[in-house]
Formats: C-alpha cells, structure tokens, sequence
C-alpha cells in the first residue's frame, strides 16, 4: 500500500492575495521558459537519436544482435520522448487544469495507462472539493503519476487505485497497487 498524503482544505471564502498572483506569474513564466528550452535542446536531440537507430538498425539488418540492441535503444529513447513531452506538456500548464485534481487526472494522467497492462481505477469521494488550492493540486498529482508510474515499471503492477477523500479539514489521497513492492 502507498503512503497517504494530506493537505489542509482551503478556505473557500479566502482571496488570493496580489503577491500570490505575482509569485503565480512568474512561476508560470519560468516553467514556459524552461519548457520552450527542454523542447528546443532536449526533445530535438532525442528526436534525432531515435532516427538515427532506425537508420543503424537497417545498415545491421544482418547483425540480429545489434537489431535488438538497436531496437531496444529506439523503445528506451521513445518512452524518454513520451515522458518528456507530458513533463512538457505540464511545465506549460495545460489549459483547463484550473485546480480541479479529479479532471487532471482523468483528462491528463489516467490515458497514460491506456495502452498498458496496468488497469488504473480513480475513486472520488463525495465531499471532494471541485478546487483544490493550485499548488496542493500539483503536488498531489505529482505524488499519484509517480505512484503509478513506479507501480507499472517497477512493481509489474496489473492494476492500481487511487482514493480521493476527505476529511472535516483535509483532503487525502491513497494509491494501491497489486504490484511486487519493495524488495
């Protein structure tokens, strides 16, 4: 079972107050920075390996060994590329994720597993809030895709849950998996 983490409930009746919008903006602006230079070095560098394996794999089509080795380099390069680009994909902030954790989750993390063995079902309790302060929402969903993703490539998870509840002051989030765990 994966550790539960809480987060204090926010206040509905608070303001966020000009310094915090601020501080908001400018993280946003750092993180589409950081994004437009992780594509721009990273992702077109990564690109051109995962070519340039498909082109030394046909000049080795008659080394059945180096085909493997080729092929496996290509598949590691590829989930390199897939990974970054929804790492990239959440530095730009997707539009729509406005607080709302249960709709990220769903639209952006959970198609994730799709086309994996790995069956991922989302619980919601009914008390969970609609909004979640941003930054408690981003840590939670941080939290659930690296649960998930180390239930899938390191547990050999075939399925996994994942609890939204609350609490009078809390929100809480669980993730099981029927994976191996920790050796």
């Amino acid at each position: 079972m994966a550790p539960i983490v809480a987060f204090p409930r926010a206040n509905d009746a608070s303001a966020t107050s000009r310094a915090d919008e601020d501080a908001q903006l400018e993280s946003l602006q750092i993180r589409s920075q950081l994004a437009r230079e992780l594509h721009d070095e990273v992702v077109q560098t990564l690109t051109s390996v995962l070519m340039q394996t498909r082109v030394f794999a046909r000049e080795q089509q008659e080394n059945r060994v180096a085909v493997q080795q080729f092929a496996y380099v290509h598949d590691s390069v590829r989930e390199v590329l897939n990974n970054l680009r929804h790492i990239l994909s959440d530095l730009r902030g997707q539009p729509g994720f406005d607080g709302d954790l249960v709709a990220a989750l769903r639209e952006r993390l959970l198609p994730r597993f799709e086309n994996t063995p790995m069956t991922v079902t989302l619980r919601v309790g009914r008390s969970w809030p609609a909004h979640i302060p941003p930054e408690s929402g981003t840590q939670l969903y941080r939290i659930i895709q690296e649960a998930l993703t180390n239930a899938y490539r390191h547990g050999g998870a075939s399925s996994a849950e994942v609890d939204l509840k609350t609490t009078e002051n809390q929100v809480a989030c669980a993730v099981r998996d029927n994976g191996r765990g920790i050796a």
